[in-house]
């Protein structure tokens, strides 16, 4: 008969925890519920929570292990057996601030574990000094054998009968299909305010709707939708020879308010994208004509426009210059978006969205929302 353990292990609020080592001890109560038994708990899984009559202190505790169900000895007052399943060879001894090392199983898998108490009633809720003399003793013995109900062997004292009403009367803990259909449900519930709070992001990032696919196809002139949703929806929807009309009328807008030297850079592809014909260098590229327009040192400042609602934005040259290159996008769709978020970035700010509802016959925006 090996012993795994035969020794005084210290215990604070009367428990003892036997557990694989590294493994979280078992919630006191849970850990006996649905059972009849009180003083083994062994209801949560692959642990078992004792109870001891000590509250603080030193107490004797023998662990044994056996080949079979050892002989009930007459001296134990209270006697209880339950089943447990050893998951890894290492088991410890745990109280709420000591931890004793057992000596390691010879196989893990499922088991029988008979808890024998004495003098619980005498022990009940002392606290044991160093030099007091030992009152309560325990004894855990395990063997091989397959699982089965929880039973109570002996009862004797009040304090087990007490911990056996407490084991009567506390449910039994989920079971593991039941705590996989619970994480299960928490997972689905989760899933559903991930995909409610994304939907409520992508209506406010887009105006109140969500993204269409041809709105999305407009590139970063689609960031319009969440300051006019209605407009740009509306843009989109007009014919071809509208959507050219507004993209020529907001690179207009926007060349109007630039200043006398922006005016003149950009003068040669307005009178050309006015006139229906191709934009000449350096406005057939980018990089060339943001250097033909801010030779130097780039800045790009901010302006503000007095007596216009909402004017303030980038400047206004800056804003004319991004409204000519996008007038040149390919589809008249995305050249009309753009144009306008691009007149609609500079010190004519909502004023330029306003008088485009006007050409497309929409109504007054009124306030409109802000994303940051």
């Amino acid at each position: 008969m090996p012993t795994l353990f035969d020794g005084e292990i210290e215990v604070d609020y009367g428990f003892v925890d036997v557990v694989a080592d590294g493994d979280e001890s078992p919630d006191l109560v849970r850990a006996r519920g649905g059972q009849r038994n009180g003083l083994c708990g062994a209801a949560c899984t692959n642990a078992l929570s004792l109870v001891t009559a000590t509250r603080t202190g030193a107490v004797p505790l023998r662990v044994e292990l056996h080949d079979a169900p050892p002989p009930l000895d007459p001296a134990w007052e209270d006697v209880v057996e339950v089943s447990f399943v050893a998951t890894s060879p290492d088991l410890v001894l745990r109280s709420f601030q000591d931890m004793v090392e057992l000596a390691p199983l010879p196989a893990v898998g499922d088991h029988r574990v008979r808890y024998s108490a004495t003098s619980m009633d005498e022990a009940h809720d002392r606290s044991r000094l160093p030099d007091d003399p030992v009152v309560d003793r325990y004894l855990l013995q395990l063997w091989p054998a397959p699982p089965g109900p929880d039973a109570v062997l002996r009862s004797t004292s009040a304090q087990a009968g007490y911990w056996h009403g407490v084991a009567a009367e506390t449910p039994p803990p989920p079971s593991p299909r039941q705590r996989a259909a619970a994480a299960a449900a928490e997972a689905e519930q989760e899933r559903l305010r991930r995909e409610e709070a994304e939907d409520r992001w992508q209506r406010r990032l887009w105006g109140g709707r969500l993204a269409t696919p041809q709105l999305l196809g407009l590139g970063s002139a689609a960031q319009l939708a969440h300051r006019d949703r209605d407009l740009v929806d509306a843009v989109l929807d007009a014919p071809g020879p509208t959507q050219r009309t507004l993209t020529v009328w907001a690179v207009g807008r926007a060349y109007e308010v630039a200043d006398a030297r922006a005016a003149a850079v950009l003068a040669p592809a307005v009178v050309a994208l006015r006139a229906g014909t191709a934009v000449p260098p350096p406005f057939d590229d980018p990089a060339t004509a943001w250097d033909a327009l801010f030779p130097g040192p780039s800045t790009v400042t901010v302006t503000v426009v007095r007596g216009l609602p909402s004017a303030a934005g980038i400047d206004a040259g800056a804003a004319a210059l991004s409204a000519v290159l996008a007038a040149q996008e390919a589809a008249p769709a995305a050249a009309a978006a753009g144009a306008l978020a691009a007149a609609a970035s500079g010190p004519l700010g909502d004023l330029v969205l306003d008088e485009a509802r006007s050409l497309l016959g929409l109504p007054p925006a009124g306030v409109r929302a802000r994303l940051w």
